[in-house]
């Protein structure tokens, strides 16, 4: 039943908490915070570390323009790429076309691709009508061809 005697004190058989059980807790609780904090610093670090790898080792640029050709509601682009493996990664030169949807926003076309080479060039060669010029490289000589 429900006791309505509020101020009525009952005998307890349960004993006063420990301290030492406390303590204790304190203790272990406090040694899993110091390593919660230890491995938020250090993935901190790490956060720090790998996003800045191409400044860390090497200012070295990624991606260049080589030439810009504009036809039409078109243009078409050759850039030189290279992913973040740097001299063991893939690079090369890339032949795209890009045609305006909204300002800002294009709908790309990948038109070539030549792995090792670093430079080239494009000019227009007739209506709708692209020349590539890519020097000589190891893995595809020199290379000249037309695109339509």
């Amino acid at each position: 039943m429900s006791d309505y005697d509020r101020g009525l004190t009952r005998p307890s058989s349960v004993a006063a908490p420990d301290m030492a059980v406390d303590a204790g807790l304190r203790a272990f609780m406090l040694g899993v915070y110091n390593k919660l904090a230890l491995g938020l610093l250090l993935s901190a670090v790490l956060a720090y570390v790998t996003s800045d790898i191409p400044a860390a080792v090497e200012h070295r640029q990624m991606s260049r323009e080589l030439g810009t050709v504009q036809q039409g509601g078109y243009s078409v682009h050759l850039a030189w790429r290279e992913t973040a493996g740097g001299a063991l990664g893939p690079h090369g030169v890339l032949l795209e076309q890009r045609r305006t949807v909204l300002p800002g926003l294009y709908a790309v076309r990948f038109l070539d691709y030549f792995e090792g080479a670093s430079e080239g060039s494009i000019s227009i060669a007739g209506r709708d009508r692209i020349e590539l010029h890519i020097p000589n490289t190891v893995s595809h000589g020199e290379v000249d061809r037309v695109y339509s």
